[in-house]
């Protein structure tokens, strides 16, 4: 049980200390997109899980992130839902793809993992074939409160 494959990744492990227990709560130093620093958006925390292919953050931290990447744009899952995924062009420059500064070190996504499908594979309206839904896509308004 457990263990590393070493062939599903490059670089070194970086060890981050959970400073929430039960909701696997980190710190995050800040958000980067395109080298610009976003800056301390979560309060400090975010909640991470190896169950999941999205990151849920609160909503308006999801629209700072993606105001900075190109022609990124929100899809609410429907008027009445406090849930919204984010799609973008699917074509991004791996610059524009968002980073993350924790415990000091830069830790980002290869655009290949970054880009989680088009989003006329997901059930969103097909004559916008080059518009890509991302992991940061299903975001949760009040996910990280009291973190």
């Amino acid at each position: 049980m457990g263990g590393r494959d070493t062939s599903r990744y490059t670089g070194d492990v970086v060890t981050v200390p959970v400073v929430k227990q039960g909701y696997w709560s980190i710190n995050v130093d800040s958000v980067e997109v395109g080298g610009a620093d976003l800056g301390y958006l979560t309060g400090g925390g975010a909640i991470v899980d190896t169950g999941t292919g999205f990151i849920q953050a609160p909503l308006e931290v999801a629209a700072v992130v993606h105001s900075a990447i190109p022609s990124a744009r929100a899809l609410p899952l429907s008027s009445s839902s406090t849930t919204t995924r984010y799609v973008y062009p699917c074509n991004t420059p791996a610059d524009k793809i968002p980073t993350f500064v924790i415990v000091g070190r830069t830790l980002g996504f290869h655009p290949d993992d970054f880009n989680r499908g088009s989003i006329s594979k997901v059930g969103e309206a097909k004559n916008q074939p080059h518009q890509c839904v991302n992991p940061l896509s299903l975001v949760i308004a009040a996910c990280m409160a009291g973190i």
